[in-house]
């Protein structure tokens, strides 16, 4: 049995799509955003992704993750791309 704390932070996220820039084309990929999230969260997204794929955070092989790699572009069961965190990265 689910308790109701467990049930409101399922439903606290929702998967936004965002578009940013991967290896000079526009690139699309679902990232979780608060369930209402507003026009200034998805652009806070957008730039948060884009300094991921900037400073060379984002894995996109699936398997274990290369050194520096915090995030990895998961495919969903729907064939979606969703960036998922899997580490934390210490400067």
């Amino acid at each position: 049995m689910e308790s109701s704390s467990q049930n409101t932070k399922r439903r606290s996220t929702e998967w936004h799509c965002i578009s940013y820039i991967h290896n000079g084309k526009p690139e699309e990929v679902a990232v979780e955003l608060p369930a209402d999230a507003n026009s200034n969260h998805q652009k806070e997204a957008v730039q948060f992704v884009q300094t991921l794929e900037d400073n060379h955070q984002i894995e996109y092989k699936q398997g274990p993750l290369a050194a520096g790699k915090t995030h990895q572009i998961v495919i969903d069961d729907d064939g979606g791309k969703r960036l998922v965190r899997k580490r934390f990265s210490a400067i």
